[in-house]
């Protein structure tokens, strides 16, 4: 009975542990449900930390302009899956996505998702057009000429995946690319309300 006891009380104890670390303040935070792995920076890192205050939230206003491949308005976003991609004209990774992310618009579109390309950077948003066509990016995509939205998504690098569920809320920043699409397919599989 005793060990029952201590076996119980443990497993208590464990969830309890969990519970604190999975939870802050009432909202989930990236680790809890998408960890290290899925990430560019561990949990534990100051920039990642940043990031993750978005989870749990509703996705923050895009300020942005200078829409390519049509514009994306609040209500186009309703009961879709986002992914917002905020990015360089000028970083490699940023450009070495744009075939997947593609890819990823063509093969899930008709359940629901949404890609929206945030062009950002003090330096390059004068040639997103010529990479728009170069790198034939097929989805939407707009300047963020004040970088009002890479402040508002607590930006520390690029490119910067925030994915976005069907309820409006954030539910992982600072993805690597190569998760992106996993964590869209979990995300859809979800039912909208």
């Amino acid at each position: 009975m005793l060990k029952s006891f201590r076996l119980a009380r443990g497993l208590f104890m464990a969830a309890l542990s969990f519970s604190t670390i999975a939870f802050s303040g009432g909202q989930l935070k990236a680790d809890a449900e998408f960890g290290d792995d899925y990430h560019f920076y561990p949990a534990s890192n100051a920039t990642q930390k940043k990031l993750d205050t978005l989870v749990g939230k509703k996705m923050p206003e895009l300020s942005v302009s200078g829409w390519i491949n049509g514009e994306v308005k609040a209500e186009d976003m309703k009961g879709k899956v986002i992914v917002i991609d905020i990015w360089a004209t000028w970083c490699g990774p940023c450009i070495a996505s744009i075939p997947h992310n593609n890819e990823m618009l063509e093969a899930h579109k008709k359940d629901g998702l949404v890609i929206v390309g945030v062009c950002s950077s003090k330096n390059g948003q004068e040639k997103l057009e010529k990479v728009v066509e170069d790198k034939k990016i097929a989805y939407p995509v707009c300047k963020d000429p004040d970088l009002k939205t890479e402040k508002a998504f607590n930006l520390g690098f690029y490119p910067t995946y925030i994915i976005v569920d069907r309820k409006g809320n954030v539910r992982s920043a600072g993805m690597r690319p190569d998760k992106v699409e996993e964590v869209v397919k979990k995300l859809l599989a979800e039912k909208a309300e």
